[in-house]
Formats: C-alpha cells, sequence, structure tokens
C-alpha cells in the first residue's frame, strides 16, 4: 500500500494491515483441524503482530526514545511474530496432517 503512497497517514495503513491479517481467521477451524499447535503458534504471532502495530500506530511505549523506543518495540514483536508463524509452518511442513476424511 505505502509503495504506491509513501506519505500516507498511519492512522489509515496500520488499520489496513490489521485487517488484512485478520483475514486469515476465515480460517481458523482449518489451521485448528491441521495441528493445534500450529494453531496455538499461529494465535500468538497473530497477538505479536497486533500489539507491535498498536505500538506502532500509537507511538507508544515508548521506554527510552532515540534508543528504545516505539519502533524497536513494533520490530522486536514483529520478529517473535514472524518466528512464531515460521515455526508453525515448519511443523505443518515436516509433520503435515492427513488428507481426507
Amino acid at each position: 500500500f505505502r509503495v504506491f503512497w509513501i506519505g500516507a497517514p498511519r492512522w489509515l495503513y496500520v488499520p489496513l494491515y490489521l485487517l488484512l491479517g485478520y483475514a486469515a481467521l476465515a480460517f481458523i477451524v482449518d489451521f485448528f483441524h491441521a495441528n493445534a499447535v500450529m494453531m496455538t503458534l499461529i494465535l500468538a504471532g497473530g497477538i505479536f503482530y497486533t500489539i507491535g502495530a498498536i505500538a506502532y500506530g500509537f507511538k507508544r511505549p515508548n521506554p527510552f526514545p532515540g534508543v528504545f523506543g516505539f519502533h524497536e518495540i513494533f520490530h522486536t514483536l514483529t520478529l517473535l511474530a514472524f518466528l512464531c508463524h515460521w515455526t508453525a509452518i515448519f511443523i505443518v511442513a515436516t509433520n503435515p496432517p492427513a488428507l481426507g476424511g
């Protein structure tokens, strides 16, 4: 989105990115049936992404501005979310669920 509109206001693109992430909820039942551990990791990652987006959107908390502020908190939570999702994908890729009924 911001590739096409670099100066887009934060209040517009942060909720848009969250909405795109929550589109995965349409598949929540399929995720749970595939593997409960994977489902837990997907949900944890989503929570990390959400908290990070909120911190980024509101620019808070900002514990050590210029050293470790809201932007670094956002990136830390994004990294944790990525690790949760990567691990979930790894689990399913190395132990795929049985297909069929």
